[in-house]
């Protein structure tokens, strides 16, 4: 059974879990991907932002974990910029948002091992 280990890190980017998914991992890819992005529903439900008027260190720290939550950042992102929602920004909801994309920076480091261990088993 030969795995594209690079679609399969892309696959887990896009959509959290679904590198797992994709290399066999069902329930695990599964578990990740509700995980992920029930964490990223919440945060959203509850008007936590993806964007920031003013730019440092932090925000873009900030920027790059919520970009490892893939489509669902990019999609909450675009709709942000093209409807020129007035930004109220709630803090809860925005930790949230930041720990959904963490999650997802450990998941894809999880599939490493992963992809080691079907290596193995080659």
């Amino acid at each position: 059974m030969n795995k594209n280990f690079p679609l399969a890190f892309l696959l887990g980017y896009l959509l959290p879990g679904w590198g797992h998914f994709y290399l066999g991992k069902k329930a695990l890819g599964l578990f990740f991907s509700l995980t992920v992005l029930s964490i990223y529903g919440i945060g959203v439900l509850l008007r936590g932002g993806v964007l920031w008027d003013e730019m440092n260190i932090l925000t873009v720290l900030a920027y790059t974990v919520k970009f490892f939550n893939g489509i669902p950042f990019l999609v909450t992102f675009f709709q942000q910029i093209f409807q020129k929602i007035t930004f109220y920004f709630n803090d809860i909801g925005t930790t949230f948002i930041l720990v959904s994309g963490s999650l997802n920076v450990l998941i894809m480091i999880h599939l490493i091992d992963v992809v080691r261990e079907l290596k193995e088993k080659q």
